[in-house]
């Protein structure tokens, strides 16, 4: 089903339940917001009179399921994480789809170069979630854990794997045939390193968000921090969540690069799997872009600009890892 089609079933239902959230039934309104990967997952913004929330709904399986271990976590993962308040769990009547509603948050996309007085606030509240052993303990009911060889392949494996092909088969008029063929013979490189490093043998036994790029850290009007989209929370490699956080920070000596910015003096083996991490986020930039503007594309929801904003953040992020890794 098409995100537009479900906007009027979302509003007959918030229209029907309006007392329950506080809504002003005759004024609810609903509108759909894109954001990359809602093919996937679908977001909505939710308003009528003074109250105003954010839907975020799922119809597969697998999503449907990160979701609900969302839910179950809710209120560990906002007092102690700044995660969004969760408002109740809805399922639409008539499609598959279901989700979670939250409270709707007023804020801007934290910039690390803009705002680094903040980043060792963020940087803290990062490092006590993969030390936090009560929701370790929590977090085993959903996930058996495994090795951080294990953990990274489901992670940025499993997003290569998925996005490459999606561009493969229908490349953007920007992304030429002597890319793709570049983009994969460095996935696989980077699948080889990976698999060959004893360092990827380690337990990935720490809670992890998963996905902390900088559009899932943002602060409010009030000036403070909160974190979301928590869909990936696992047992994983603390290494791989610092990778995605400190990417836009981080030059080419990794160790120097971090040293005063952790909380802690990371071991040998710690370095050795950010070093790759790093590697898969930043050719997974270059990879993500294209996906999206097809996704974009395939959702009714690209425009000239939008095309255009992932055009340039493929052509930054290919040159920038050419710099990086090719030498050129």
């Amino acid at each position: 089903m098409e995100p537009q089609q479900l906007t009027p079933l979302i509003e007959a239902h918030f229209k029907r339940l309006a007392p329950r959230y506080g809504l002003q039934g005759k004024d609810v309104t609903v509108e759909y917001r894109y954001f990359g990967g809602s093919l996937e997952r679908r977001h909505y913004a939710i308003s009528g009179g003074e109250a105003e929330y954010h839907l975020k709904l799922a119809h597969i399986p697998d999503h449907l399921a990160r979701l609900r271990k969302w839910h179950s976590l809710g209120r560990t993962l906002h007092e102690r994480f700044r995660a969004p308040r969760i408002v109740d769990w809805i399922d639409v009547p008539g499609p598959d789809f279901s989700g979670l509603l939250f409270e709707h948050i007023h804020g801007h996309v934290w910039d690390f170069g803009e705002q680094p007085r903040l980043a060792p606030e963020v940087i803290d509240l990062v490092h006590r979630l993969h030390e936090d052993k009560e929701l370790q303990r929590e977090l085993r009911r959903f996930t058996p854990g495994g090795a951080c060889s294990d953990y990274f392949n489901s992670v940025w494996r499993r997003r290569i794997r998925r996005d490459l092909p999606i561009v493969e088969k229908r490349p953007p008029a920007f992304v030429a045939g002597d890319t793709l063929r570049w983009m994969r013979e460095e996935s696989l490189k980077i699948e080889a390193a990976a698999a060959d490093m004893e360092a990827f043998s380690h337990p990935a036994a720490s809670p992890v968000h998963g996905d902390l790029w900088p559009g899932n850290i943002l602060v409010t009007e009030d000036g403070s921090l909160r974190i979301i989209d928590w869909d990936d929370l696992a047992l994983g490699d603390p290494a791989l969540d610092f990778a995605v956080l400190l990417d836009p920070v981080l030059g080419g000596d990794l160790e120097s690069s971090i040293a005063g910015l952790l909380p802690f003096r990371p071991d040998a083996a710690f370095l050795e799997r950010m070093e790759v991490c790093l590697r898969a986020q930043r050719l997974y930039r270059a990879i993500e872009a294209p996906a999206e503007y097809l996704e974009a594309e395939a959702l009714g929801a690209s425009t000239d600009s939008l095309r255009n904003e992932k055009r340039l953040q493929h052509q930054e992020a290919e040159s920038a890892y050419r710099r990086m890794y090719s030498g050129g």
